[in-house]
């Protein structure tokens, strides 16, 4: 059985040696690309990289084999510039990555690069890491703009800046001074140090904005709107009717605006539609003959109803004036009642009605003494106290 066993074991290993010595031959002797990754195997281990190709202060780098030997790590800075001696170390061993103090003023360290890993034979032989450093980046003039570019760029790289945006403005560069005398586009692998960029904005030209109002009142709607921003649209109002939009032909064609958009150019006349509205005109009859209630447009004329009745009474009027023309609200008219016996008390009287007297005798501005049953002639229209 443990013979077997022993068998098994060589066969394991003389597999893997294969499939080293097949990397080897497939692999130059310093395979190196800026994304470089090293696929995490049995044999094969750099821990804390499973993807890209940076390695951190503490992360390890661990080689397992039968074959017993050395590999050495040998690390750069971030000017491609050797650091010491490369350290040799042991199969199955682990070598933890060092920290890195060499950074310029304004830097911070972004991380080793694994730049090359030398293989001979199928046999691990040199891992080879270099200093990634970044500088920050300040914005100038970006009060109110938005943009997607980074607050830091890695030295030895290159970026393409992307433009700004500010509503109302034309976005015109990237510049590095705050006199726009010199414009970049993007940052080249041999930028160091610290950068401000200064954003360089154009405003939009202003448009003027008529109204044609017929006959309604405008509000707040603004004189002008700025091209690239646009602005909002307010109702306008008139009375006696509904606002139903606004419009760029007189005609009242095509859609209604609420608002103008901000892809929008040149001067703009806009027309304000207005619908009539209906009102009522209710008639309260206080207990007399039913009228029927009164409803039409805003301004048309009114044909006035005829008056109610109510058993024993005389009709003296409504409590206010029937309007000629339909007025822009609701209106409830109430009748007013004399009662055809009139005791004491004061009663608004119609010219020419006869009332019977009750238990009044006098009238007010009548010197005459009436006697219970009495026929009293209204002379005028008016109110009348009787006693």
């Amino acid at each position: 059985m443990e013979k077997e066993i022993r068998v098994r074991k060589k066969r394991f290993a003389a597999f893997w040696a294969a499939v080293l010595m097949v990397c080897g031959m497939v692999l130059p002797m310093a395979a190196s690309a800026s994304d470089y990754t090293i696929t995490v195997s049995q044999t094969n281990e750099i821990s804390g990289l499973q993807s890209g190709d940076i390695l951190y202060e503490n992360d390890t780098i661990l080689y397992t084999s039968e074959i017993t030997g050395t590999f050495s790590v040998t690390y750069f800075d971030h000017n491609n510039e050797v650091i010491g001696s490369a350290t040799a170390v042991s199969y199955n061993q682990k070598h933890t990555v060092n920290s890195y103090s060499s950074l310029p003023d304004d830097a911070a360290f972004q991380g080793w690069r694994v730049n090359a890993v030398s293989v001979s034979s199928g046999i691990l032989e040199a891992v080879t890491l270099y200093a990634r450093i970044s500088y920050p980046i300040t914005y100038s003039g970006v009060e109110n703009a938005t943009h997607t570019n980074g607050d830091r760029y890695t030295y030895g790289s290159t970026v393409t800046l992307t433009d700004a945006s500010r509503p109302g403005y034309t976005f015109d560069g990237w510049f590095t001074d705050p006199a726009y005398e010199t414009e970049i586009t993007g940052i080249t692998e041999s930028t160091e140090g610290a950068l401000t960029l200064y954003a360089k904005f154009t405003a939009n030209p202003t448009h003027a904005i008529a109204y044609e109002l017929n006959g309604g009142t405008n509000g707040n709607n603004p004189a002008s709107y700025v091209e690239g921003l646009g602005t909002t649209l307010e109702a306008a109002s008139k009375p006696g009717h509904s606002f139903a939009g606004w419009y760029e032909t007189g005609d009242f064609s095509g859609t209604p605006l609420t608002a103008i958009d901000a892809n929008q150019k040149d001067d703009i006349t806009l027309y304000a539609k207005f619908t009539v509205n209906p009102y009522t005109i209710t008639f309260d009859t206080a207990g007399g003959s039913e009228i029927a209630p009164i409803q039409q447009d805003y301004a048309s004329v009114i044909t006035p109803p005829g008056d109610p009745t109510r058993e024993n009474y005389y009709f003296a009027g409504w409590d206010k004036e029937i309007p000629t023309t339909m007025p822009a609200e609701d209106v409830t008219v109430t009748a007013k009642w004399t009662p055809r016996v009139i005791d004491a008390g004061t009663y608004d009287m119609k010219a020419g009605v006869e009332y019977e007297l009750g238990s009044a005798t006098m009238v007010s501005g009548d010197s005459s003494v009436y006697t219970s049953g009495s026929i009293f002639y209204v002379p005028a229209d008016g109110s009348y106290t009787f006693n």
